[in-house]
């Protein structure tokens, strides 16, 4: 009597299994593995024990999209395609943060932080939006000698902001 469990056409998570592998293309003796194509259509393969314990869902591309989804809770910085707002926050930390970015110097070179409120970007975000952002606008400290925070800050033209820095 045989323990073999045939999974062909059976479906795991993502994974639907085509065939059995052969040891020719791999399968080890006493390990099945399985041909599988996962929804997104890529052909990969895994041993059974895997597809059956739930171990292997997907081809890969269920971890990556979790991955993502977890980086990613205000959906602002997509891959490649941050909007403008999250560039702002990210280059108001870099210049505050970051020694080696030119800007350090005249920022965090010279004490400017950025809040504790404002390292969460969704927090930053909803100040943003009820205080008068605009895809036009920039981000301007109030007094240039403090830190970024939602008292000593505003959103100004760009036009604006150069003038007011070459009049200090």
């Amino acid at each position: 009597m045989s323990r073999f469990n045939d999974l062909t056409g059976k479906t795991f998570g993502r994974l639907s299994v085509l065939r059995r592998l052969s040891e020719d293309e791999g399968a080890k003796r006493g390990c099945p593995k399985w041909l599988c194509q996962c929804e997104c259509g890529k052909i990969t393969h895994t041993a059974s024990t895997k597809l059956v314990s739930g171990l292997t869902k997907s081809c890969g591309c269920l971890g990556l999209e979790n991955a993502t989804k977890a980086k990613i809770k205000h959906g602002d910085a997509r891959f490649n395609n941050h909007t403008r707002l999250y560039r702002i926050w990210a280059a108001m930390h870099r210049r505050c943060n970051n020694p080696n970015v030119a800007a350090w110097k005249y920022y965090g070179g010279k004490g400017v932080k950025v809040c504790k409120t404002w390292k969460n970007y969704a927090l930053f975000k909803k100040w943003a939006l009820s205080n008068g952002y605009e895809n036009t606008l920039t981000i301007d400290r109030i007094n240039p000698s403090k830190d970024y925070t939602p008292k000593n800050c505003r959103w100004v033209t760009f036009f604006e902001n150069r003038s007011r820095a070459h009049k200090k």
